[in-house]
């Protein structure tokens, strides 16, 4: 079936989220000693688009529906466990930089939410956490901001989010 994301299909679509699983993984499994330069708000800045589109493209038409399944489930399963047993403040080989494990985990949780809510359009999927929505909901409310201080209109996503600002920001006008 297809998806709200362009060309990717629902198996495309499920390829990407547990292959997030996959390299989540394999980051925690690679612990480094340097310092973390990445953090959850600028980790989304730089990303191999074209890689990720390749990589969940291709694994979505090498593998059946049912191995599609089980490598999901598999490295889903692997991944919480990871939860427990790496420290949050490890710093682990992130995609282009070096990550602090929550940070990673965090961006994790992003791309979850996101992508559960464009499998549900298609699909008849079950809704995402609503602590998770709402926590993500805030972080991509929060990344709203223009690069001009002082200068932005009010923003709600209710009940998660809102942005007051004083009216004559709002207007765009000194006061």
């Amino acid at each position: 079936k297809p998806t709200r994301l362009g060309d990717w299909d629902v198996a495309a679509l499920v390829s990407h989220i547990a292959g997030n699983s996959l390299w989540l993984t394999r980051c925690a499994s690679a612990p480094t000693a340097v310092r973390a330069t990445r953090d959850h708000q600028s980790y989304f800045d730089s990303t191999d688009a074209e890689g990720i589109d390749a990589r969940a493209k291709l694994r979505s038409t090498e593998l059946t529906h049912q191995e599609l399944q089980e490598f999901a489930h598999e490295w889903t399963s692997e991944a919480k466990g990871l939860l427990e047993t790496v420290e949050p403040t490890t710093v682990v080989a992130g995609p282009t930089e070096p990550i602090s494990f929550a940070d990673l985990v965090f961006s994790r949780v992003v791309e979850g939410v996101v992508h559960g809510l464009d499998l549900a359009a298609p699909t008849i999927a079950f809704p995402p956490d609503p602590e998770a929505l709402e926590l993500v909901t805030r972080w991509l409310a929060s990344r709203l901001e223009p690069p001009f201080p002082g200068r932005r209109p009010a923003s709600r996503v209710p009940p998660a989010a809102a942005d007051q600002c004083p009216r004559h920001e709002a207007r765009w006008t000194r006061p």
